[in-house]
């Protein structure tokens, strides 16, 4: 190859690479293994792009909520969720809304032994949480 054909199509890579950064989304991950009956990520506006974690006990279901209930904290067994994900006795759970996201009014997750609202259960999940920084 040519040392101009070579330079240009270093410069053309460079300038893919910088756009691609640029689009980027900022991000910043809330949560650990600890295991936890729920946990609130934020209570302010926010865009949710994943949620992941481990449930050590039996199947339940993991309840995604993006409201704030009355209390503003602990979800209740009236709220109703935003997104259910079924998990299997001791599985790993993945729940990703890709690259662009959900703008949400805040963000709970919590283990609930009902599909459509808040039932509590064990402490036996833990929570990642990735959100807009």
């Amino acid at each position: 190859m040519k040392p101009k054909l070579i330079a240009a199509c270093l410069v053309c890579l460079l300038a893919v690479l910088v756009m691609a950064a640029e689009r980027t989304p900022a991000t910043k991950l809330i949560g650990d293994i600890t295991y936890q009956p729920y946990r609130v990520a934020t209570t302010a506006p926010t865009k949710l792009y994943a949620v992941t974690g481990y449930n050590s006990g039996s199947a339940q279901f993991v309840l995604i909520f993006t409201t704030l209930n009355a209390s503003g904290a602990a979800p209740t067994n009236t709220q109703g969720a935003s997104f259910c994900i079924p998990v299997g006795a001791t599985q790993g759970f993945s729940f990703d809304l890709s690259y662009y996201g959900v703008d949400v009014d805040s963000v709970t997750v919590a283990n609930s032994t009902s599909p459509t609202n808040y039932i509590a259960g064990s402490t036996n999940c833990s929570f990642q949480i990735i959100v807009a920084n």
